[in-house]
């Protein structure tokens, strides 16, 4: 998915799922974004917002997202080379078994110029152990 830089911080993704019957409370703990850019040719900061929220069953399906945590990581002044960055992000009122939403866009401090184009995005996940 292409993110122009003249585009932060108005476009984003957003995907939502719910999160697992054995997470633990707040237990996202890593969000990982690999991308690469195809224009800048320095050596510039790509910043992404990420926002997020918890809905619990009966809860609004539109709530208001968290405030925005960055994730950043500079080109390597050679185009279309693999960036990974990640974050360990501040997550509250998140519950087993909750609707969990996110979004991920530039951030408007972003430097770098042209298209930053995202590969995946990975979220881990801190769960309880289960036994049989």
């Amino acid at each position: 998915m292409a993110f122009p830089a003249a585009t932060a911080p108005t476009q984003y993704a957003e995907w939502s799922w719910e999160l697992p019957g054995n997470l633990v409370a707040n237990g996202i703990s890593t969000i990982q974004v690999s991308w690469y850019n195809d224009t800048d040719v320095a050596s510039h900061n790509t910043v992404w917002a990420f926002k997020y929220v918890c809905v619990a069953a009966g809860g609004a399906v539109q709530p208001a997202l968290s405030a925005a945590q960055t994730i950043t990581g500079a080109t390597t002044g050679t185009v279309n080379q693999l960036i990974t960055a990640s974050l360990t992000p501040t997550i509250a009122s998140c519950s087993a078994s909750n609707h969990y939403q996110m979004r991920i866009g530039l951030d408007s401090s972003n430097a770098a110029t042209g298209n930053n184009n995202i590969l995946a995005i990975r979220v881990l996940m801190n769960r309880a152990q289960v036994t049989q």
